[in-house]
């Protein structure tokens, strides 16, 4: 399921995945 979210998050901007990891 993480890497669907990821996916997502990358298409739309990797800035999306930082927050996702500093939670």
């Amino acid at each position: 399921m993480k890497n669907i979210i990821l996916t997502g998050f990358m298409g739309t901007g990797k800035t999306c995945v930082g927050e996702l990891v500093a939670r």
